[in-house]
């Protein structure tokens, strides 16, 4: 149902209300309901774990994760995908801990899903 609805937007604004309104952590991995939910600098620090696993591709130390093969090869055929990862770093350290989102716990996922979907709900582009 979801799918159907994402690839039928058709401009920005209706990928950030997608975003913002209809994406769910939860759909993406299971929550950990008995583990506290991230908030400010945890926030921050577990958003800018997400930016850093897709990052690993140009700086291998920066993340924990291990990036899957297929996102690998399509972030090195990205022109700009070093440029807008880095602004979106810099953009996550640059938001007031007023405005970071809260997070829920997870448990194990496949980070290339996880981190994207974290990403993307959180600071659409």
């Amino acid at each position: 149902m979801l799918a159907g609805e994402f690839h039928e937007i058709t401009d920005e604004a209706g990928l950030i209300d997608f975003a913002q309104r209809r994406l769910e952590i939860g759909g993406v991995v299971n929550l950990a309901r008995d583990l506290p939910t991230r908030v400010g600098e945890s926030a921050r620090e577990r958003l800018l774990k997400a930016a850093d696993h897709f990052r690993q591709v140009w700086n291998p130390k920066s993340a924990t994760t291990q990036l899957g093969d297929r996102v690998r090869s399509y972030l090195n055929e990205a022109k700009d995908a070093a440029a807008t990862l880095d602004a979106l770093r810099a953009e996550i350290v640059r938001t007031p801990v007023a405005r970071l989102p809260e997070i829920p716990a997870n448990q194990r996922s496949i980070p290339d899903r996880l981190e994207a979907a974290l990403l993307f709900k959180f600071f659409p582009r």
